[in-house]
């Protein structure tokens, strides 16, 4: 069994990792997924406002980093 401060370590490492990958998707998928519910439950109330503070941190960044398709160049009618 994984200790509420190892909980707190993968938690924040998952969400800072994809940050930094500017993985939009990826990090809405796990914020939804079963595995970041499991770790949320097993930490102690204590460190949940932390974990919330890495998220927005995380989110913030996540955007900051995500590539955003170019727009099609179209022709100009003058």
């Amino acid at each position: 069994m994984t200790s509420a401060r190892g909980h707190l370590r993968v938690l924040t490492a998952t969400l800072m990792g994809l940050a930094r990958e500017g993985d939009v998707e990826g990090f809405r998928a796990y914020v939804r997924s079963n595995a970041f519910l499991t770790a949320f439950n097993g930490l102690d109330a204590s460190w949940r406002q932390s974990v919330m503070r890495c998220h927005c941190k995380a989110e913030s960044l996540c955007e900051a980093k995500a590539r955003h398709p170019l727009v099609q160049p179209r022709p100009i009618d003058a």
